[in-house]
């Protein structure tokens, strides 16, 4: 078998039930979970863009940002918006965003659009317009 035949087979296996399961009960294992940190956080610390914060349940944009480090960013967001004592130590200019989202029980963090840092202003201010969010300071 060649690569391009390997890689075909992989690509159908991969999406079977039984992969799944594999790859789940491996991404349990401590060097599992390791692994899938690790290429997350390689993956996600070359996004440059703009992220959104949206209400699980409706589906409503709470939030619109942007950041050179798409990842680090919306982990930090989530961080103070779950321990708010901390917010208020690191970041009280930003706590009375993580007190109005830490009211929403639900949620989801999304990067909206990736481009060149020297769009993202540009673009954060666009999607802002288009998405109004509720938290925004900035509209």
């Amino acid at each position: 078998m060649n690569k391009e035949e390997k890689r075909a087979y992989m690509a159908v296996y991969n999406k079977t039930p039984e992969a799944r399961a594999t790859q789940k009960a491996y991404f349990q294992t401590p060097k599992g979970k390791t692994t899938h940190r690790l290429g997350q956080q390689h993956y996600y610390s070359k996004i440059k863009g703009v992220y959104g914060c949206f209400d699980g349940v409706t589906n409503e944009c709470l939030y619109v940002g942007g950041s050179k480090s798409v990842n680090g960013r919306i982990n930090n967001h989530r961080y103070a918006t779950n321990n708010l004592n901390q917010a208020a130590k690191h970041r009280p200019s930003h706590l009375a965003l993580y007190t109005s989202l830490a009211q929403h029980q639900s949620r989801d963090w999304r990067v909206i659009e990736e481009c060149e840092e020297e769009m993202i202003k540009t673009l954060e201010k666009h999607y802002i317009s288009i998405y109004n969010p509720i938290y925004n300071i900035h509209k």
